[in-house]
C-alpha cells in the first residue's frame, strides 16, 4: 500500500472513530469506543499525524472519564495538549484544557477547576467557539452549585443553555437542563426544577440515551424526596438504579443508591437504607468522588443516629465534615452545627 493510500485510511479512520462517540456514549458501548480509537490512534501515529493524535487522545480521555479512570484520562489530555501545541491547534488545546478542568471538578479540586475552566472560557470566546464556551459554562455552573454560589451557578447554566440551543446541540441540552434543575432545587424552587428535569428526561428518552436518562431520574428522585413525595422519589430512583446497572455506570449506580438510602431511611426501612449507603459510600471512595463520599457519610451518620448508635454517627459526621471543609462546600456549616449540638 502506498503512503498516500495509507494517509487516506488514517485520516478517514480517526474521523469515523470520533464521529461515533455520541452513539457509543449514549448507549454505553465503551468497548467499541476503546477499540475504534485504539486502532485509529495507531494509524495516526504511523502517519506521524500529530493533530489527529491530539483529537483521538482527547476523545479517549472522554471515554476514561465516563469510566471513572481519571489518571488515564489526565495522561491522555497531557499528551493531547503537547500534540496540539506542536501543531498550533489553539482550539484543540483549549478543549483539552477545559476537559482537565472537568476532571478537577468531578474529583472535588474546585480551585484548580475554576482556573482551568476560566482560562479555556476566555480562549473559546476569543475564537468565537460557542459550543466550547457553553460546555465550560456548564462545568463552571456545577462548581458554583457545589460551593453554594447558587445565583452565579444559575447564570452560568442558563447562558450555557442559550448557547447550546443557538448552535442546535440537542445532546448537550439534556445535561444542562438537569444541572439547571438541580440548582433551582437547591434554591427551593421545586416547581421550576421539576419542569427542567422533565424536559431533560424527555430529551434523553427521545434520543435513546439510557445513560443520561438514569442521571435525570436520580435527580428527579432527589427533588421528589425533598418535596416529601417519598413514593414517587423511590420509583424514580429504582428506575435510575436499573438503568445504571444496565449500562454499567458505577457513579450513576452510587448516586441512585445514596439518594434511595435517604428515601428508605425516611420510610423507616432501615435495613435497606444500610445496604444502599454502604454500597454507595464504597463506590464514591473508590472512584474519587469526594463531595459525594462526604454526602454518603453524612447520610450514614443519620442512619446510625436513628438506630441509636450516636458514637458511630458522630464518627461518620466528623469524616464528612472534614471533606466538606476541605472542598469548601456549604454543607460544612450545617453539619458543624449538628456536631456541636449532638456530639459535643
Amino acid at each position: 500500500m502506498d503512503q498516500g493510500c495509507d494517509a487516506d485510511i488514517g485520516n478517514s479512520g480517526w474521523r469515523l472513530a470520533t464521529a461515533l462517540v455520541s452513539f457509543f456514549g449514549a448507549r454505553a458501548h465503551w468497548d467499541d469506543w476503546q477499540h475504534t480509537h485504539t486502532m485509529a490512534l495507531a494509524a495516526a501515529r504511523r502517519m506521524s499525524d500529530r493533530d489527529a493524535q491530539g483529537r483521538l487522545l482527547g476523545s479517549l480521555a472522554d471515554l476514561y472519564v465516563a469510566r471513572y479512570r481519571f489518571a488515564e484520562a489526565n495522561s491522555c489530555l497531557e499528551q493531547s495538549l503537547v500534540a496540539f501545541r506542536e501543531t498550533g491547534n489553539r482550539l484543540g488545546e483549549l478543549q483539552s484544557l477545559s476537559a482537565q478542568g472537568g476532571i478537577d471538578r468531578r474529583q472535588g479540586r474546585f480551585g484548580d477547576a475554576v482556573v482551568r475552566l476560566e482560562q479555556s472560557l476566555s480562549g473559546f470566546r476569543e475564537l468565537g467557539w460557542q459550543s466550547g464556551e457553553a460546555e465550560v459554562l456548564f462545568d463552571l455552573g456545577e462548581v458554583h452549585r457545589e460551593q453554594g454560589r447558587l445565583d452565579v451557578a444559575v447564570v452560568c447554566v442558563e447562558q450555557s443553555l442559550i448557547l447550546m440551543r443557538a448552535v442546535g446541540d440537542r445532546i448537550w441540552e439534556a445535561p444542562i437542563l438537569r444541572s439547571l434543575g438541580l440548582t433551582l432545587c437547591s434554591q427551593g424552587r421545586f416547581g421550576e426544577a421539576i419542569a427542567c428535569l422533565e424536559q431533560s428526561l424527555a430529551l434523553t428518552r427521545a434520543s435513546g440515551d439510557q445513560h443520561g436518562e438514569g442521571y435525570v431520574l436520580q435527580s428527579l428522585g432527589e427533588v421528589r424526596r425533598m418535596q416529601g413525595c417519598l413514593e414517587d422519589a423511590g420509583s424514580c430512583l429504582e428506575q435510575s438504579l436499573a438503568l445504571a446497572c444496565a449500562t454499567g455506570d458505577q457513579a450513576a449506580e452510587a448516586y441512585a443508591l445514596c439518594t434511595l438510602g435517604d428515601v428508605r431511611r425516611q420510610q423507616s426501612r432501615l435495613e435497606e437504607t444500610a445496604g444502599c449507603l454502604e454500597r454507595s459510600l464504597a463506590t464514591f471512595h473508590d472512584i474519587g468522588f469526594r463531595a459525594w463520599e462526604a454526602r454518603a457519610l453524612n447520610s450514614l451518620g443519620m442512619l446510625l443516629a436513628v438506630r441509636g448508635d450516636l458514637t458511630a454517627a458522630c464518627r461518620a459526621w466528623r469524616s464528612a465534615l472534614g471533606i466538606f471543609r476541605e472542598l469548601g462546600m456549604p454543607e460544612a456549616i450545617e453539619l458543624a452545627a449538628q456536631l456541636n449540638r449532638r456530639c459535643s
